[in-house]
């Protein structure tokens, strides 16, 4: 049997995990996967910069994205684009690196994927 709608709708999809950034201090920051309109705003943004993320801010806006307090709530807006962009730059490689691998997009979904596998 197929699911139905609103299971689809009920279900709680998206995985979160736990991050060190040792600039930060010994807490972690925990991030989540990106939802479907949070991933297209990511790639619109990194599209209509022409992936220059030096200009555009596009680390800093997946950080925004991505990062979320115990309930699940964003912690950022998109007012702190520009803000988490003064933010140590390996601090923010690590973090981006972390949230990429949650999403699957840093290429290792391809890698370790099964070229046969339908559906």
């Amino acid at each position: 049997m197929a699911l139905t709608r609103q299971q689809i709708l009920d279900a709680q999809d998206l995985k979160n995990e736990e991050v060190v950034i040792p600039e930060w201090g010994s807490e972690p920051v925990k991030i989540r996967e990106l939802s479907g309109i949070e991933f297209e705003k990511y790639l619109n943004h990194v599209h209509k910069s022409g992936g220059d993320d030096t200009i555009s801010g596009s680390s800093s806006l997946l950080v925004a994205l991505s990062v979320v307090d115990d309930t699940g709530a964003l912690q950022f807006s998109e007012t702190d684009v520009q803000p988490l962009s003064t933010k140590n730059a390996m601090a923010l490689q690590k973090l981006c690196k972390a949230i990429l691998r949650l999403n699957r997009m840093d290429g290792e979904a391809e890698k370790n994927s099964d070229p046969g596998q339908t559906g």
